[in-house]
């Protein structure tokens, strides 16, 4: 068997089996690949075709295992990724970004490529040290329990979907040229993708910021007479010393908060409204967290708005997580 796998007429035959199979029957990767792909994936084994048929799976999926699982690597230029969106883990080298993640935090270097949203590429590799703050940001960083092992703090942004939706309406269509229809079709076919895959992992975040409208029917009536007006809502895991951060909410950047905790006082949520100003909140910065500004390599750039107030809670938090660290 080892003898026929490394022939290359073998190789050869399977390539272009699988290029047939994607012109001629594309919905053998929907039904049968890219099913195999989530499951093998999710259960790593040395026979991942023993794995896929326990589970039910075909058994006209992937007789040969992970040698064709290797051709539908998450490339964007492979055929997988006219049947399978970037919100699915796949579709990503989660365990290449869990291997990068492991070295920085052990003081190693690392090379990283990132993708390009205009050119539709992967850049070249960039050299990223190794520092004392490492912030790992993405889709997909609290979806496996080996990154979220490696993290002093989990924050997951929630953004309100109606809110979502009018953002990249706005973007794609005015910025970026696309149509109305195409931006619309491009939300229906993530959708079950997001529900399976992106919004579960709020469950394992110590801060979660959600951006809503406060008037969720001013969506569709925004013009100068109708400005969008938000509200910052927070929900914390983490022990946060509500008590100062509100104080400074409202005393600095004279802001509304409304406040409830569990019953067991675990999690508490702030729903934050009003306007601030970039001077406010780097006011109210110095007060909560004198300390952890001399730790930063740059001058924060402060920001207006709810950007401002997420900045700050951030922050706060970052604080309290270094000075558990510290204790423990």
């Amino acid at each position: 068997m080892k003898k026929l796998c490394f022939n290359p007429f073998f190789i050869l035959g399977l390539l272009i089996r699988l290029a047939l199979i994607v012109m001629v029957a594309p919905h053998a990767a929907t039904d049968w690949y890219v099913p195999f792909l989530d499951i093998t994936t999710a259960h790593l084994s040395f026979d991942p075709w023993a794995v896929w048929l326990k589970a039910g799976g075909a058994p006209a999926a992937f007789p040969y295992g992970y040698m064709m699982w290797i051709v539908f690597l998450p490339l964007r230029q492979k055929p997988m990724w006219q049947v399978m969106t970037h919100l699915n883990p796949t579709a990503n080298d989660l365990e290449g970004f869990c291997h990068d993640l492991v070295s920085l935090a052990d003081g190693k270097a690392i090379q990283s490529r990132h993708y390009d949203h205009q050119t539709g590429k992967m850049s070249r590799p960039l050299r990223i040290k190794s520092n004392d703050f490492i912030i790992a940001s993405g889709l997909h960083v609290l979806y496996l329990p080996m990154l979220r092992e490696c993290y002093n703090l989990k924050i997951y942004l929630d953004i309100n979907e109606g809110l979502r939706r009018h953002f990249k309406l706005k973007r794609d269509v005015y910025q970026r040229g696309h149509t109305i229809e195409q931006v619309l079709a491009s939300f229906e076919k993530r959708e079950p993708d997001s529900a399976r895959f992106i919004r579960p992992q709020s469950s394992y975040a110590d801060l979660l910021l959600s951006l809503q409208p406060i008037h969720p029917w001013m969506l569709e009536k925004l013009d100068d007479q109708h400005p969008l007006r938000l509200q910052l809502v927070v929900k914390t895991r983490r022990g946060l010393n509500e008590f100062s951060l509100n104080r400074v909410l409202i005393g600095v950047c004279g802001l509304h908060i409304d406040m409830i905790k569990s019953e067991n006082s675990e999690e508490i949520q702030m729903t934050i409204e009003g306007e601030t100003s970039a001077a406010d909140v780097a006011m109210a910065a110095e007060i909560l967290c004198p300390q952890i500004l001399e730790f930063l390599d740059i001058q924060p750039k402060w920001q207006d708005g709810m950007a401002g107030l997420m900045q700050l809670v951030t922050l706060s938090h970052i604080n309290q997580a270094l000075i558990k660290r510290f204790i423990q």
